[in-house]
């Protein structure tokens, strides 16, 4: 049965609050405000509205998570071939079988556009993922993960939008709220610690100012000072992707507080080649070019529609005790043997399979610029790291290892700053 991205029950709270959807060839047009947690209005202003797709498994959410019009009927074509047999099938699985039976590109002088064209990922998608002031960001990764980031962000928010309508993910609309909302702050002063202190985080990330109080919103913990014996880490996303990092409404009252196993990155990372791994920064500016690139490639079609923001973890560091910092070339041959799952760390390096925590640069390459770099002798050399615009290496902390995570879901507190 298809699956309403607004429900009835969603429609008559719409209704009851003034404003019924619009139907319209398979599109809804709806006020933001209804639909975005981050949005708001004056009584003097125009409502803004928007146009969202009416059912999830449609050409039109295809259409709206980036596919062209051609990819979106194949799509649709095979989903309905399989869904006519059985119920237990979504569309975003057909979606991500249609991007991965293309040919990838990952290489910087690979034809990266060619390669979205095969996918059939819109022109507005394709300009947003090739944004120069990215190019670092983006070569860490293929064309393909990009791709499959930016559709499963925004296939999520489609799925969230019922929810936001009816008030499970907005603190005001619901009596038990899971997630708070503190304040859409009016130039009132935080505390300093809510932000890194460090000189490199301190600066904006390029092509973008850093938002003053009054411009940001914040869910979650109420207390955001660190104090002695914490550190803050973060982690810049969109909305929909950090939110999965909070317990939810179903969770019984004595479960763990947070699901912060919800927001592993992919395998293999620089530090982790098989095993699921958090991956945070206390840099600032690191978490700001992450949030920034999920905006524009999941706002590409100047709809603005889905939140981003920066989470806060602040861990007890009793929690972090079994760490490591590595750099230079320690840090080249741990990344090479990572990123290339080659199963052969030497003698000096086995400590570091075993390390819970560990600290150092990212890697400005991906699997294959790694393969291309080192060669079949497997010189690690010449792998460097991501650096931001003051010239300091953009730096991670890599936290693994299941009995750590569920230490910092029972103990770390966590709030989620949402920014225009």
């Amino acid at each position: 049965m298809p699956t309403r991205v607004i429900s009835s029950e969603a429609s008559a709270q719409l209704s009851l609050n003034g404003d019924s959807p619009i139907s319209e060839g398979g599109w809804f047009h709806i006020r933001v405000r209804d639909i975005s947690s981050s949005s708001s209005s004056s009584s003097e202003e125009a409502e803004p509205r928007v146009t969202i797709p009416a059912v999830l498994e449609s050409v039109q959410a295809l259409s709206f998570i980036g596919f062209t019009d051609r990819a979106a009927d194949q799509i649709m074509y095979r989903h309905s071939l399989v869904s006519a047999h059985r119920d237990d099938v979504d569309i975003l699985s057909f979606a991500k079988g249609h991007i991965r039976s293309a040919n990838d590109a990952s290489l910087p002088w690979e034809n990266w556009r060619d390669a979205m064209d095969e996918m059939g990922v819109k022109d507005s998608v394709q300009e947003a993922i090739m944004l120069p002031q990215f190019e670092s960001l983006r070569l860490t990764q293929s064309a393909m993960f990009w791709v499959l980031d930016t559709i499963s962000a925004k296939y999520m928010y489609l799925q969230s939008i019922d929810g936001e309508v009816l008030g499970y993910a907005r603190g005001p609309r619901r009596s038990e709220s899971y997630v708070q909302i503190e304040s859409r702050l009016s130039g009132e002063s935080r505390p300093s610690s809510s932000r890194p202190t460090e000189p490199s985080s301190s600066k904006a990330a390029p092509g973008r100012a850093n938002p003053q109080p009054s411009q940001a919103l914040h869910l979650g913990a109420n207390d955001h000072q660190v104090g002695a014996g914490e550190i803050e880490l973060l982690k810049g996303g969109t909305q929909v992707r950090l939110m999965q990092a909070f317990r939810t409404p179903t969770d019984p009252p004595n479960a763990v507080i947070n699901r912060l196993q919800n927001i592993y990155s992919a395998i293999p990372g620089d530090f982790s080649p098989d095993e699921q791994a958090l991956y945070l920064t206390k840099q600032r500016d690191v978490a700001y070019q992450y949030m920034d690139y999920a905006r524009e490639r999941t706002n590409e079609q100047s709809q603005q529609l889905l939140a981003v923001g920066i989470l806060h973890i602040i861990i007890p560091t009793d929690l972090l005790a079994d760490h490591a910092q590595i750099y230079a070339d320690e840090w080249r041959e741990f990344v090479m043997h990572c990123r290339l799952q080659t199963g052969q760390f030497p003698s000096h390096l086995t400590n570091l399979q075993n390390t819970s925590v560990i600290m150092g640069p990212i890697l400005k390459a991906n699997d294959a610029m790694v393969r291309n770099l080192v060669g079949d002798g497997l010189d690690f050399h010449r792998l460097e790291p991501w650096r931001l615009a003051n010239g300091a290496s953009a730096q991670q902390q890599c936290i693994k290892g299941i009995n750590l995570i569920r230490g910092m879901n029972q103990r770390a507190r966590i709030w989620l700053e949402l920014l225009p």
